[in-house]
């Protein structure tokens, strides 16, 4: 039974061919007009010293190339904005003193020519342009600030940087997520049996990087701005339980682990892999999963790492095995799992056990057969962990043998199912032992699309992901006797 997120914009590099100036145009004869062929142009060249532009050329949003070069233009509409699919906008050779702040809106641009211009200044706004690889201002008078970034290495993205950084941000908070109630309890309200439950990747400092995430300003990356904003989030939501991914481990130490004691919870915590073979220092800076949950409500038995790697070099057997292991080896993703059972002084009839994993997928999508094979251990080894979980509160079935389907199960994490696109973030629960009772609500995509935010993190959105929250009632024995004698009884009447 999974509940599930839309993570934000992490994709992979898009590739962009330039276009190719020798291109030939393809006119239509009179016989192809006959024969139903229809002309589709997306591109547009304007020139032969113009002075003015006619309104209507912001109406043709479809356009992917807009050439104004070799005109006598001396400022630019603000309706440039309106075309949101331009790929190249050629405006060298110009008298253009200034630009408009809406040139920022064409996120899709790759390619903007401003060569031999009176251009002093550049709006902040320019820095928006992520996906710009070509960016020509030479024959400009530029201010001296801007020709050293421009000359300098790699100087077209360090100026994006420099005028995104400086770009001044206004005050735009993301709107409440509304709570979606599924079903109610099933008997009395009671504390220990209904519960919360949050998963959250928070974007690990290291991986929050301006390579991957070139439309958020450098500040706005950074972790001590972050942090804030999600230890907020976090305790504004107020799970009883809550399961992270891509926590730093001394973050975990330092910032995790103290705020959230304040708040009555414990932790547990375990970094990838990797971290075994660095120094103290190095360990600092290597991500892992993180469990959490309040002490008034639950209390920890036991816990345990699942190292995939580990578990990978166990399973390989045979033919083929060697393949497998170059390709899962150098992957060093884990998942935690927690024994948790629930305060005796909270429930009225009985103390109950319950299993709480977090995994952390591999996520490049070239590597999907690296995905399934972390997915089938992560299940095997969890089937193991409760298998002797049954055992430990010597759980047993009718025939008093121990009974590995009696122990509640919820898994969280970042699967990384799909390439950014879609649900990779699940919340699962054990259809026998939960009802879901409600969960938290999407984030208003209106939002995002009417303050042209191109995807996250953001300055008011800490992570890629956003976290996931649902509210679980933890059957008992008697209410799941009960639920059992309503369906045999409404089989019966079928």
């Amino acid at each position: 039974m999974p509940i599930m997120s839309r993570p934000g914009h992490r994709d992979r590099d898009n590739k962009y061919e330039p276009m190719n100036p020798r291109r030939a145009p393809i006119i239509l004869t009179s016989d192809d007009v006959a024969q139903g062929k229809e002309s589709y142009w997306s591109e547009l060249e304007i020139t032969g010293l113009v002075r003015n532009l006619s309104p209507q050329l912001w109406s043709f949003t479809h356009l992917t190339g807009l050439y104004l070069n070799d005109n006598s233009l001396t400022k630019l509409s603000p309706d440039i904005g309106k075309l949101q699919h331009l790929q190249v906008l050629d405006l060298s050779n110009n008298k253009l003193r200034n630009l408009p702040g809406e040139i920022g809106d064409l996120i899709m641009l790759r390619e903007l020519y401003l060569m031999h211009n009176n251009l002093r200044q550049l709006p902040y706004e320019l820095g928006r342009l992520f996906q710009l690889q070509s960016l020509a201002l030479k024959g400009n008078p530029l201010t001296q600030e801007l020709l050293v970034i421009y000359n300098e290495q790699n100087g077209v993205q360090k100026l994006l940087t420099y005028l995104l950084d400086n770009l001044q941000v206004p005050d735009l908070q993301p709107p409440t997520r509304p709570w979606l109630p599924k079903l109610e309890p099933t008997r009395n309200h009671h504390v220990s049996n209904v519960f919360t439950v949050m998963s959250y990747n928070v974007l690990c400092d290291k991986l929050a990087s301006r390579q991957l995430y070139a439309y958020c300003p450098s500040w706005a990356l950074s972790w001590d701005f972050r942090k804030n904003i999600i230890m907020k989030e976090i305790k504004q939501y107020d799970a009883d339980i809550i399961c992270l991914q891509e926590v730093e481990s001394g973050q975990f130490e330092a910032f995790f682990l103290p705020e959230l004691k304040t708040a009555h919870y414990y932790g547990i915590f375990s970094p990838k892999s990797r971290a075994k073979t660095m120094n103290e220092q190095e360990r600092k800076r290597v991500d892992g999963c993180a469990i959490f949950f309040k002490t008034e409500k639950f209390e920890l038995v036991h816990e345990h790492l699942m190292e995939f790697t580990f578990l990978a070099a166990q399973t390989a057997d045979g033919e083929g095995s060697e393949e497998m292991l170059n390709r899962v080896m150098p992957k060093d993703n884990i998942g935690l799992v927690a024994l948790l059972k629930t305060k005796e002084n909270m429930e009225p009839f009985e103390s109950q056990p319950l299993v709480i994993c977090t995994a952390h997928i591999h996520w490049d999508p070239e590597y999907c057969d690296v995905k399934l094979i972390q997915t089938m251990l992560m299940m095997r080894e969890l089937q193991k962990f409760i298998d002797q979980s049954a055992s430990l509160f010597n759980l047993k079935n009718d025939s008093s043998d121990v009974d590995p389907n009696s122990i509640p199960l919820i898994l969280c994490g970042d699967f990384n199912s799909f390439d950014f696109r879609g649900v990779i973030d699940y919340i699962f629960c054990s259809k026998r032992f939960f009802s879901v009772l409600g969960v938290l609500g999407p984030l208003d995509s209106n939002w995002f699309t009417k303050h042209r935010i191109p995807g996250c993190p953001h300055h008011y959105i800490p992570s890629d992901h956003f976290p996931i929250v649902a509210e679980l009632e933890l059957l008992t024995k008697r209410s799941m006797e009960k639920e059992k004698f309503i369906q045999d009884k409404k089989s019966s009447m079928d």
